[in-house]
């Protein structure tokens, strides 16, 4: 994959003046002297990761990147998620340059045992995949996560309903990361009450409104026609069917 190299200020800068971090001890939380200190950076990314690779080069177990999307909207934060016009028929491009300077830094602090993860979404998912494999190494892709992030009228698709994002995870030498599975306490959750002959297979269960968290409105009550011409009509006419397989109607 090939594509254009931009320059931008904050590098620019980076090239004739080096990044220092200043305490702030009106900010800093007390904890025991036993405990080991943590550091909360505030700061431009790349500068944050300019100092990180000084200090803590090769020793970072684990990192969590959420980047600008690309996708033309503003953000809250320090830097907008519009990092070019979204007509610019190079914004990939752009965008591939700002994020391959940061992950290329960013490698250099994964540990031996050092995994990474970044979440995209479908604007630039297929670009950062061959980037990542570009940097990491295809050998040492992991695993492509996908998130449910939205539900319902929460989405903003004009056409079909995107309820979800992606995480990517990579290791800096994949042979060498050890992943600790752990079990999910279902048993210790109370909303799980129930149990039927499927127990063993599927675990206990809950009872819950067919309209979870939707809206309920009378108007939208109204028969549906089956396969057989019969019509499904009110609560009425369904019928519970034993073992606590669900129910069906007469």
């Amino acid at each position: 994959m090939v594509w254009k190299q931009y320059s931008e200020a904050v590098i620019e800068d980076c090239l004739r003046k080096t990044p220092i971090l200043v305490e702030d001890t009106s900010k800093e939380i007390i904890t025991h002297i036993s405990q080991e200190a943590h550091m909360l950076i505030e700061g431009d990314n790349y500068h944050a990761l300019c100092v990180l690779n000084q200090t803590h080069r090769q020793k970072i177990d684990l990192i969590y990147i959420d980047p600008p999307y690309n996708t033309g909207k503003k953000s809250q934060l320090t830097y907008t998620d519009k990092y070019m016009n979204n007509n610019d028929v190079y914004k990939h491009s752009r965008w591939l340059s700002f994020m391959d300077k940061r992950l290329r830094l960013a490698k250099n602090l994964l540990s031996e045992k050092g995994v990474i993860f970044i979440s995209i979404d479908d604007n630039e998912v297929a670009p950062l995949k061959l980037l990542c494999n570009s940097i990491f190494g295809e050998e040492n892709f992991i695993a492509q996560f996908v998130r449910k992030n939205k539900t319902g009228a929460g989405h903003d698709s004009k056409w079909i309903a995107i309820e979800y994002d992606y995480m990517f995870c990579y290791a800096r030498n994949k042979h060498k990361v050890v992943f600790e599975k752990q079990t999910i306490a279902v048993e210790n959750d109370t909303k799980y009450k129930f149990k039927d002959n499927h127990f063993l297979y599927r675990g206990k269960y809950y009872l819950r409104d067919l309209a979870y968290k939707g809206t309920y409105n009378a108007s939208a009550d109204f028969p549906i026609r089956a396969p057989d011409d019969s019509m499904i009509l009110q609560e009425e006419s369904w019928v519970n069917l034993p073992l606590g397989d669900g129910v069906k109607t007469r």
